[in-house]
């Protein structure tokens, strides 16, 4: 896998922000991220999940990982609108639609396996009671 060095557009940042301002539920579908000399887009569908590595957000994608040099904190916000994503741990922000199965780990922590992806992502008992009441899970 491919990892690339990226950071988030500070003014583009604003740009959501401001659009969230005028927009109310709007989803925010793509974003652009900085790498040294150029900007890239990136569809916020093709991500799997969000987690932290080594002081770094790093961005799951299925033949991809990009790093973020922000906070999942940041990310959550920036986000916010999308209601494909959710924050699940502390250490994931997970696309709900990219979710094959949700199984049993530990006492209150469940694995989340993805379509057409090895990289596991956990959950939290709580925060799969909030997405149960959020989603049609029996």
């Amino acid at each position: 896998m491919d990892y690339s060095s990226l950071t988030l557009l500070p003014m583009l940042t604003n740009a959501i922000k401001y659009r969230r301002g005028k927009k109310r539920g709007s989803d925010v579908r793509n974003t652009f991220i900085r790498s040294k000399d150029y900007l890239q887009r990136i569809e916020l569908d093709e991500i799997y999940f969000f987690t932290k590595e080594k002081y770094k957000v790093v961005g799951i994608m299925k033949n991809n990982k990009i790093e973020l040099s922000t906070s999942l904190y940041n990310i959550n916000q920036l986000i916010s609108d999308n209601i494909s994503f959710f924050r699940c741990h502390k250490s994931y922000i997970i696309n709900i639609n990219k979710i094959e199965a949700i199984s049993k780990f530990g006492n209150k922590t469940y694995n989340i396996k993805f379509r057409g992806i090895k990289d596991m992502a956990y959950i939290t008992e709580k925060s799969l009671k909030i997405l149960k009441e959020k989603s049609l899970i029996l």
